[in-house]
């Protein structure tokens, strides 16, 4: 099972610009979150999880239990950083 759940802030974000560079790299975030971090939509954020053409393409996925995504705030520095070099 994974580590006790942490919640990434006090409250939930409010919007894209959030200090992203604030957050504790062990922090479970949500699609909704992870979303609004990025500017996008959660469903674009679901999509990324798993693409049967590509396979899995965006960031690494904990899953709390069959229902619940969670998305590590390391793990989602480390995707942009990837997407960074591959658009280099």
């Amino acid at each position: 099972m994974p580590a006790p759940y942490r919640a990434a802030t006090a409250a939930p974000i409010a919007s894209p610009r959030h200090d992203f560079a604030s957050l504790d790299d062990d922090a479970l975030l949500t699609t909704e979150e992870v979303a609004a971090l990025l500017g996008v939509s959660r469903w674009t954020v679901k999509s990324w999880r798993v693409d049967k053409e590509r396979g899995t393409r965006g960031p690494r996925v904990v899953w709390w239990d069959r229902r619940t995504p969670r998305y590590r705030v390391a793990d989602v520095r480390r995707w942009l950083e990837t997407c960074l070099k591959t658009a280099d």
